[in-house]
């Protein structure tokens, strides 16, 4: 009885997870005129997105503290929240 209890509790769990990644903000693949855009992109190469930015790997004598303090920091200015987020050719992703 227990371990059906806790199979249970398992899978609703996970389900639930399952279902809250299908929200519209954690995105889908791209289609369409939105693939057909990002495959024009120059950073675009052999079916992925390539960072021009070089990324320091963590390792060393750098904690976390000092890689974070010596990271270049992207700015836009003029662009607020509210547009980037309805305007998507203007995100900046991290990868």
């Amino acid at each position: 009885m227990t371990m059906t209890v806790i199979l249970a509790v398992i899978a609703a769990v996970a389900l639930g997870v399952v279902l809250y990644m299908q929200r519209p903000e954690f995105g889908r693949a791209p289609r369409g005129e939105r693939k057909a855009r990002i495959e024009k992109s120059p950073f675009y190469h052999d079916g992925v997105i390539e960072n021009d930015t070089v990324t320091r790997m963590m390792t060393g004598d750098d904690n976390i503290v000092t890689i974070i303090q010596n990271m270049p920091l992207p700015i836009m200015l003029g662009t607020s929240h509210a547009k980037m987020s309805s305007e998507p050719e203007r995100r900046v992703v991290c990868l």
